[in-house]
């Protein structure tokens, strides 16, 4: 079973130049890599060899991911909508109404489709059939 060492990850940087943007999506690709293969060995060490319990554990700790992603990312979004009705009603309290719905609706579901992509992803990386 391979360890992974939490500090030795390089820093994620921004892209500054064209260039650098493949280098960037690289680089979240490795982290996407390392919290897969967390969750796995987490899952087992928390099962104990017993396959039923890894393989629920590996649903249970990617559900838990998720939700944490879907909450800060659903957060963002939410203040942002916020930033942009202060802006447009200049500098007055939004009052956000049947159009800001959709939009919200829109925003939120798209990423709610990006977080579920990527767990169910995550669980069937790491599912197990047999020892």
């Amino acid at each position: 079973m391979r360890t992974i060492p939490i500090d030795d990850s390089p820093p994620l940087t921004p892209p500054t130049r064209g260039g650098e943007l493949s280098n960037f999506l690289n680089q979240l690709n490795i982290y996407r890599e390392e919290i897969m293969e967390r969750i796995g060995i987490a899952a087992s060490k928390m099962a104990k060899g017993n396959l039923f319990w890894y393989n629920v554990y590996v649903i249970f700790l990617s559900f838990l991911f998720a939700l944490l992603i879907f909450l800060i990312g659903g957060s963002a979004v939410i203040i942002a909508l916020l930033v942009i009705g202060y802006l447009v009603e200049g500098g007055g309290p939004a009052r956000f109404g049947q159009e800001w719905r959709s939009i919200m609706l829109v925003c939120l579901g798209s990423l709610s489709f990006v977080v579920g992509l990527a767990t169910l992803v995550a669980i069937l990386r790491n599912i197990k059939f047999h020892k």
